[in-house]
């Protein structure tokens, strides 16, 4: 919370990242101030465009088809 009791939401870290049926790279952001169950895939350029203060850095997604896995880091379906 800032001084005058603003909710200042950000991303803090990216949990994992993946790619979308898109081949667009996500993030799985865990998102400063609020609870893991919060935590969300989210667009890469669009968090870069939105959050350019950030120190956010993305994981390399892991070679498996079409680039993506889950959460736990195992191949997803």
């Amino acid at each position: 919370m800032s001084d005058d009791w603003q909710l200042e939401v950000g991303p803090e870290e990216a949990m994992d990242t993946r790619r979308n049926e898109q081949g667009e790279v996500e993030d799985l952001v865990k998102w400063k101030s609020l609870p893991d169950f919060e935590n969300s895939w989210e667009s890469v350029e669009k968090l870069k465009k939105n959050f350019q203060d950030s120190s956010l850095s993305t994981l390399d997604p892991i070679n498996t088809p079409n680039n993506q896995h889950s959460a736990m880091g195992g191949p997803s379906d």
